[in-house]
């Protein structure tokens, strides 16, 4: 694959792009790559995400990728929600600051990622296999960002990933999980919890605790309560959550959840662990409510009882005044984005309308 990206003009010695909008609009080819294949010649955009939401990370987050510059970094989960934010941001980031940054990113299907985003396989090295097993390159890397979901309860994957980084004597951040504060948690909590504490003893260990999230790439058809109701919306169906409704939430953006991620990773104290989720709660029933009102869709509250936890909230107080971090994108206009984003560049698989039936009962609205 041949890739044109002529030099931007820069003023000075600033290497920062101050108006990737214009840049691009005045010369397209810097954000575009080339396939050729059989079937001809494509174009494609160098993000399936919009300008206004990577800006947004580079304006956050420009302080922690400069100084990442020069930094080689092994990913873990680079194809899920999480991963797929961090890629799109870096690379834009690499663009825009011309910053020497190399990524390896470990993916069970290279081949299929690559086919599907030309655009960061021509940014980023991809390795096939699993955190669990795949043999580990004997490159050096400076940051390992594991963000792959654990196959097992103890966790071996985040394990083999931390002693990857302590090999390498390389910064190391974990994405757990908000469900390590449930008592009746499963496989998949507990495993995050082994991960945590695990991770918090390394020298160059960090944590970065995930709770719910909304924006483009999140699934729309598995246990998130705001997903399936974007899913029903888009599809056409009225919004039934078949549930109380009372449960309580918050929701965010996923712009500043990588601008979050980004921070912790550049900027946070090494053996500390720092929630990333929005401190602004809303119930499902309310949830539902705004999404069906900006989808102009019904909407059916027909269950007798809450499924999950009564509250699932983070503790933001902390990353926000040890680094800085904001919530830049409310609720409605993150919902807003994402119905944009699905509706322009996204496929949509058809899923039958009671989403119920696909929520496993441990994650149950999360």
């Amino acid at each position: 694959m041949n890739r044109e990206t002529p030099t931007a003009t820069q003023s000075g010695t600033d290497k920062i792009v101050q108006d990737p909008i214009a840049q691009r609009r005045l010369n397209p080819h810097l954000f575009r790559t080339r396939s050729t294949s059989a079937r001809g010649t494509f174009w494609h955009d160098l993000t399936e995400l919009h300008e206004q939401d990577l800006k947004s990370i580079l304006e956050q987050s420009e302080s922690a990728f400069r100084s990442l510059d020069g930094a080689r970094i092994f990913i873990t989960g680079g194809t899920g929600f999480v991963g797929l934010w961090l890629l799109e941001s870096l690379a834009y980031a690499k663009e825009c600051l011309g910053l020497d940054i190399l990524a390896t990113v470990l993916t069970r299907n290279p081949e299929a990622f690559g086919e599907k985003r030309p655009h960061l396989r021509e940014n980023f090295d991809f390795l096939e296999g699993s955190a669990e097993t795949v043999p580990l390159p004997s490159d050096q890397f400076t940051h390992v960002i594991h963000a792959a979901p654990d196959g097992d309860a103890l966790a071996a994957g985040a394990r083999r990933m931390l002693g990857f980084a302590e090999q390498c004597g390389a910064r190391f951040l974990f994405t757990s999980s908000g469900a390590v504060h449930r008592a009746d948690c499963g496989d998949y909590a507990l495993a995050k919890r082994i991960g945590e504490e695990e991770t918090v003893h390394y020298k160059d260990g960090l944590v970065a605790r995930m709770f719910t999230f909304v924006g483009p790439h999140l699934p729309l058809n598995k246990q998130f309560a705001v997903g399936n109701f974007i899913q029903s919306a888009l599809s056409g169906w009225p919004i039934n959550g078949r549930t109380g409704g009372s449960a309580i939430r918050s929701y965010l953006y996923a712009s500043d959840m990588a601008s979050w991620l980004w921070a912790i990773l550049g900027f946070g104290r090494a053996g500390e662990t720092y929630e990333v989720g929005s401190s602004h709660p809303i119930t499902i029933k309310d949830l539902a409510e705004v999404i069906g009102r900006l989808a102009s869709q019904p909407v059916i509250m027909d269950g007798q009882r809450d499924n999950g936890p009564a509250r699932y909230l983070p503790e933001t107080a902390k990353i926000k005044s040890e680094l800085g971090v904001k919530e830049t994108v409310s609720l409605e206009d993150g919902i807003r984005r994402t119905l944009r984003w699905h509706q322009e560049l996204a496929p949509r698989p058809k899923i039958h309308p009671d989403w119920s039936i696909y929520r496993p009962a441990e994650f149950a609205h999360v």
